[in-house]
């Protein structure tokens, strides 16, 4: 009789640390692995129950996930026996990936969905929750096959999405489509289908990015929001810092900044785990952060307090809860920023994410495309290359300079 165990693949260790679950199928000393598509730290992991412990965040959840997956084994190969079929380890997994899934597209998108729920990704979770949402009103509720989702019927999908009912943005359409080959190639990586029905790439449905024009702030309109002169304590004042600790953190995104915690600053430098990519480093504390810094400071900072204000009343166990609150509070901050790029006389719409912008720009001719992965945290440098592409005009300026000068 074959076992079903969950376990911690300790050979797959991914750059954050983090080791993937995987539901292990053994019979007669040989196994089959199926991904469970969620990645904990080590001491996360409770080997001998088969669960997560409480240090992880997100455990009550993830452990349901991991007794459904348990429960979805026995039931496959009960069935199996009950149908005196074969009950390997490797036609096992296969019949369970057909149990799960049922082999049709909204089922398997769904335990996607589930899996970044688990996972505590929330802001990923609701992303992609609405881009599942489109193809399933394109497709007027009506679940299908991945053999279904043919070159001709992505078109007819792209056409939807850019039509009066939608009217999406090329590239929030571009992201549909992302996110549809990604959940077809992970379904080929788990032999739910074939490759020969692949319906992207050359010769069917290419995704093409489209370029878009980022814009930050110089040096000049950064000192200009330093220099504003603004009431101690006031919603402007705060929103201010708030944002110029974004920039002189290398740009850092407002969910990661507002998640900050005084245990998080140690020996003059800053570590914590990127939200975006789960990958963690640290960064030197320079005198402009330590200013700002020292506004928030308690006389005795407790590690596990937030720095900023924003979070303290939200719920830590409820990724949802912690996700609305970040969300809210990057609505007002952005309201406020408007008020403040009017009183320092910058023309730019500004909002949070300019910061990040604004870094990358001062930075495209002072730092090598190497340190500024390093900073980015990007896993290739081409992703750097091509994010720099929208500051880096220096070099071309100059060169129209030389052309004109006669």
């Amino acid at each position: 009789m074959p076992s079903f165990k969950v376990i911690l693949l300790k050979h797959s260790r991914r750059e954050d640390s983090t080791y993937p679950l995987a539901l292990r199928i053994t019979s007669d000393r040989r196994s089959k692995y199926i991904y469970l598509n969620v990645y904990i730290l080590e001491e996360q992991w409770d080997k001998e129950n088969q669960r997560v412990r409480k240090n992880h965040e997100n455990y009550l959840h993830i452990n349901t996930y991991l007794q459904d997956k348990l429960a979805d084994a026995q039931k496959v190969f009960l069935e199996q026996n009950i149908r005196k079929k074969a009950t390997t380890p490797g036609e096992l997994k296969k019949r369970i990936k057909q149990h799960r899934t049922g082999f049709t597209f909204f089922k398997y998108a769904q335990e996607y969905l589930d899996g970044l729920f688990s996972a505590g990704k929330i802001k990923v979770y609701k992303s992609d929750k609405s881009r599942i949402e489109n193809f399933k009103m394109f497709m007027k509720n009506n679940d299908l096959f991945f053999e279904d989702i043919s070159t001709e019927l992505l078109k007819l999908f792209v056409n939807y999405l850019k039509g009066e009912k939608r009217h999406l943005k090329p590239r929030t359409i571009v992201n549909h489509l992302i996110l549809l080959r990604t959940l077809y190639n992970k379904a080929i990586s788990e032999a739910i289908v074939e490759q020969n029905y692949y319906p992207f790439g050359r010769g069917k449905l290419t995704i093409r990015i489209p370029e878009s024009q980022k814009i930050g702030l110089d040096e000049k309109e950064i000192k200009a929001i330093e220099n504003l002169d603004l009431v101690k304590d006031s919603t402007l004042w705060h929103v201010r810092n708030v944002f110029l600790l974004s920039f002189n953190l290398a740009g850092m995104r407002i969910g990661d900044l507002l998640r900050l915690k005084w245990g998080d600053f140690k020996d003059e430098r800053l570590f914590y785990v990127m939200g975006k990519n789960n990958k963690p480093g640290s960064i030197k504390i320079n005198s402009k952060v330590n200013a700002i810094l020292e506004y928030y400071k308690p006389e005795k900072p407790n590690p596990k307090d937030y720095v900023f204000p924003e979070l303290k009343q939200a719920n830590q166990k409820d990724p949802v809860d912690m996700e609305r609150k970040v969300n809210n509070a990057t609505k007002n901050f952005n309201k406020s920023l408007k008020t403040i790029a009017t009183k320092a006389g910058i023309n730019k719409t500004l909002f949070n994410h300019i910061a990040r912008h604004s870094f990358a720009y001062i930075a495209a001719d002072k730092i090598s495309l190497t340190l500024l992965q390093n900073l980015y945290r990007h896993s290739s440098i081409i992703t750097t290359a091509n994010y720099q592409q929208s500051f880096t005009n220096k070099e071309i300026d100059n060169a129209i300079d030389k052309v004109l000068d006669f």
